[in-house]
């Protein structure tokens, strides 16, 4: 576990523009086979970590996995199975004030541990992306949207990510919200991630549960 890149500053002054949101997904997938159901038990599961100096905490603890981070960067933390095509399904809780923080799951995460895959985000102000992250940057595949859907009082919400071939969407609460295409990335480990809001000074403590891994594959052609 490292922390990652100091371009959060980018990312969060992206929420400031929204943009429309597309209505239905272009691809239709079928799931297969469970590949994992965690519930975050054990505390050998997932990574653990802390660093006092800097400012975070990431461990599997009362029955979730939580990411504590004061720094000014993505900090995240990885399992370490290998996973090509799947469907990811996951709870997340915020339990600090609502900052502008951003936190959600990565597939295709690099075994390397350096930080790059795919990064499914939403933030306690109610907006989302899908962004990769690589070679000490991390870029919107799409523009920050708003999505009213995102309950921010309780910041509780379901998060559901799918990374099949070159294709990528995000599911938040049940609905279909962003969808891109990527080839960079074609199998990695999953991973959990978060960051403050350096601009209001902020510190996240976000929880993770119930996670589904599912294996899965794309059904008909691309609707235009």
């Amino acid at each position: 576990m490292r922390t990652t890149r100091f371009l959060i500053l980018i990312i969060i002054s992206t929420l400031l523009t929204a943009c429309g949101q597309q209505a239905t997904p272009s691809r239709t997938f079928t799931t297969g086979d469970t590949l994992l159901n965690e519930q975050f038990d054990s505390p050998d599961a997932w990574e653990a970590f802390a660093d006092e100096e800097i400012g975070f905490t990431i461990e599997s603890t009362d029955g979730a996995y939580h990411i504590t981070n004061e720094a000014e960067a993505f900090i995240w933390g990885l399992n370490h199975d290998l996973h090509t095509d799947a469907v990811f399904e996951l709870t997340t809780n915020q339990l600090s004030d609502a900052n502008g923080s951003a936190y959600g799951l990565i597939c295709r995460a690099n075994p390397d541990n350096n930080g790059d895959g795919y990064y499914f985000l939403i933030s306690d102000d109610r907006y989302f992306t899908i962004a990769k992250a690589q070679g000490e940057e991390i870029t919107p595949l799409k523009p920050w949207e708003y999505a009213a859907t995102i309950n921010n009082d309780p910041l509780t919400n379901t998060l559901k990510a799918v990374c099949i071939d070159d294709y990528l969407a995000l599911y938040i609460n049940d609905q279909f919200v962003m969808e891109a295409t990527d080839e960079t990335f074609t199998e990695g480990f999953t991973g959990l991630a978060g960051a403050p809001n350096p601009e209001n000074n902020g510190r996240l403590h976000v929880t993770f549960d119930n996670l589904t891994i599912t294996s899965a594959t794309l059904t008909g052609e691309e609707t235009p």
